[in-house]
């Protein structure tokens, strides 16, 4: 029996997931639908059906989640999203393209998407509900807190942190054993050598703050 998957929001992350749920490499899956709010019940997205908003999720039995939301413009309100739908983090799947690369020491937690060519080094540690997308690198025994969104290309280098529901423009570099700070933004293309503060827009080569990240 296949296993059932309800995928928050119908953005371009949302989308990609629901593309690599029906790669041959997860065959035992099935996409049930999407939730999203302010979309009618029954609305086809790609095909595929809105089954409610994030608050319907407790309704839905038997199935699994994945949380798609997630851009520079929402990061610090992922956590929201899934707390609204008052599901627990042991009902969202996680799922690793078949081209990402992930050392066996590394851990992944709960809900957390890699898409194509993602690598997680040794010792790695990736949170809840974490997305990274294509060609990112987690380097050795960094720290991604829960509900980070690492854009294209990011490259994290070994033993640094990432504080939770931080975003990481695509491109950006960092220094080994740097630390960012909780809900900070990093601009694309930013090389981090210097550790960035909470709750801060950092942005330049190298990265420097530019203003608290509650502006953005």
């Amino acid at each position: 029996m296949k296993k059932r998957i309800v995928i928050l929001g119908t953005g371009s992350n949302s989308l990609e997931i629901a593309e690599m749920a029906q790669l041959p490499a997860f065959a035992s899956l099935e996409v049930a639908g999407f939730l999203a709010d302010g979309l009618e019940i029954g609305t086809k997205v790609h095909g595929i059906p809105v089954l409610g908003g994030l608050g319907d999720a407790q309704q839905i039995d038997d199935v699994y989640f994945v949380n798609g939301i997630g851009s520079s413009g929402n990061y610090a309100s992922r956590h929201e999203f899934i707390r609204k739908t008052g599901i627990s983090d042991e009902r969202f799947m996680t799922l690793v393209h078949p081209s990402a690369s992930v050392s066996p020491s590394a851990e992944l937690k709960h809900g957390v998407v890699l898409f194509q060519n993602v690598v997680i080094g040794m010792k790695a540690v990736i949170g809840n509900h974490v997305i990274a997308l294509p060609q990112t690198t987690v380097s050795h025994n960094t720290l991604v807190g829960d509900h980070a969104c690492l854009a294209t290309g990011v490259i994290l280098s070994g033993s640094c942190v990432v504080g939770e529901s931080c975003y990481l423009g695509a491109g950006c570099v960092t220094r080994e054993r740097t630390q960012i700070g909780s809900g900070s933004l990093v601009g694309a293309g930013s090389v981090v050598i210097d550790n960035i503060a909470p709750q801060t827009v950092a942005a330049g080569n190298p990265a420097r703050p530019l203003r608290p990240s509650h502006n953005v």
